[in-house]
């Protein structure tokens, strides 16, 4: 039911040829092409078979029913394996020189989208954004500070906990101010500074994001990348928030995952970031796991250990 109702596919990766063994089950009619490009074939590899995907935008079936299925992201579990195979096309290539920030690039490409799509929306008005809130100081948060500051914005980071700690140094490494919420409360620092222009909520809280609607700059952009699973409701002024928001033309936009193009500007803005605040990026990378034999350890830290910012495992040297 849910291919029925498709809107379709407008991007396919190209395909030279077909190896002999593998079997295609769809092509995408490119009249561009010499011959239509390959969507859908499987090939034998050792004692398994190999999916491969020819098309990026199958993430758009989710918006077909309520429910969807994505490893990682909702209802499948993620990928954590010594050996996997894939296209060259979905590859994207990591400098040698940010080896060392390489799990950093999938949080990045997240948060290149994020702030990339409200730019790409923001387009069809006159829009010149200079200050910036990002609520959270997690990966996101962080992430998408060095984004906002490479784009010379006014970068005010929020979290709960007072400072000074690993988190607040990380943001102020990047020039952009740390602002404890236990402190200083969102509505004040508003009335401190002006509302924001352009405000990325990373604190996986409900109360936060709705909260912030109240602070968003007339042609502002509110960018939810909060992903909540519980069922707490928040009281919101309704009228007062309709009333702004229509009047003051703002934007509301939700963003999860990301594409190649997002992968590709993430390591852009990864490279300039080492160039522009050297140091800074690798302290989000807090606790190293080594091998996948450490697997409880990975758990441990990610359920019972609340400082652990960035955890991760080292499947093998590279």
């Amino acid at each position: 039911a849910a291919w029925r109702e498709f809107p379709g596919i407008f991007r396919c990766f190209p395909t030279n040829s077909v190896k002999g063994a593998a079997t295609v089950y769809a092509r995408v009619a490119d009249g561009r092409a010499s011959e239509f490009p390959v969507l859908f074939a499987s090939q034998f590899y050792g004692a398994g078979r190999v999916l491969y995907v020819g098309s990026g935008e199958l993430w758009r079936l989710r918006a077909v029913e309520e429910t969807y299925y994505e490893r990682g992201i909702n209802l499948l579990h993620g990928y954590l394996t010594e050996m996997f195979v894939d296209h060259e096309d979905y590859i994207v290539r990591v400098p040698k020189g940010l080896k060392n920030l390489h799990v950093l690039m999938e949080p990045m490409s997240c948060a290149a989208k994020a702030i990339q799509q409200a730019y790409e929306a923001q387009r069809m008005k006159v829009w010149s954004p200079k200050r910036a809130f990002v609520m959270g100081a997690g990966q996101i948060g962080l992430l998408s500070t060095l984004v906002l500051r490479l784009k010379g914005l006014e970068v005010f980071t929020l979290a709960r906990a007072k400072g000074p700690h690993l988190k607040s140094s990380i943001v102020e490494g990047m020039e952009a101010t740390y602002v404890a919420t236990s402190e200083t409360s969102l509505e004040d620092l508003t009335k401190k500074v002006g509302k924001a222009d352009i405000i990325v909520d990373a604190t996986g809280s409900s109360k936060i994001s709705f909260g912030a609607m109240e602070c968003l700059a007339h042609n502002g952009a509110l960018v939810w990348t909060s992903i909540t699973g519980g069922k707490n409701t928040t009281e919101v002024r309704s009228d007062k928030i309709n009333i702004e928001w229509v009047l003051g033309n703002k934007l509301l936009l939700g963003s999860v995952n990301a594409n190649r193009e997002h992968f590709e500007s993430g390591i852009r803005d990864l490279a300039l970031g080492e160039v522009m605040f050297p140091g800074v990026l690798e302290k989000i990378l807090t606790n190293p796991v080594q091998g996948l034999d450490q697997y409880k350890e990975m758990m441990r830290l990610l359920v019972e250990d609340n400082s652990a910012l960035k955890v991760y495992v080292n499947v093998a040297e590279g």
